[in-house]
């Protein structure tokens, strides 16, 4: 016997050994007789989350001596050249750049290859198409958001 099955299979045989046992309707007038479940409030499971959070945020404060470790952060990078910080806030710059643009893209991805496909099939397809895509693609996108 094969000592690794596949859950489809083990579904399929389970279906098959276990015929369904006729019960005139019982278990319909158990389940119709069961009280409804209660939903709790979405504001309530997010005030949950937003004390928890503010809890866990003070504990921390308060056992890494005060926010010290941010104090010291700061002089730290005070202490770096301009020229280093310029190119370490250029590269954050890029790597949230494209993640808005991957996020985007896969948010109306239908639009951006008939976009595509359209500059394509007029043998145009440069890169002033590619950023009138991407331009559009990212208006869609904040135009979402408000």
């Amino acid at each position: 016997m094969n000592a690794m099955i596949d859950d489809e299979t083990l579904d399929r045989q389970l279906r098959e050994a276990a015929p369904y046992i006729d019960d005139d309707g019982f278990t319909a007038s158990v389940m119709a007789r069961l009280p409804a479940a209660r939903r709790e409030p979405r504001w309530l499971r997010a005030m949950i989350l937003m004390g928890m959070t503010l809890l866990g945020s003070g504990v921390v404060y308060l056992l890494s001596g005060g926010g010290r470790f941010v104090r010291e952060g700061v002089i730290q990078l005070s202490d770096f050249p301009v020229w280093l910080l310029l190119i370490f806030a250029f590269g954050c710059g890029l790597v949230v750049g494209a993640f808005a643009i991957i996020f985007a893209l896969r948010r109306t991805p239908a639009a951006v290859l008939k976009y595509y496909a359209a500059a394509n099939s007029r043998a145009c397809f440069t890169s002033s198409a590619i950023w009138r895509a991407s331009a559009s693609t990212l208006s869609n996108f904040f135009s979402g958001l408000r």
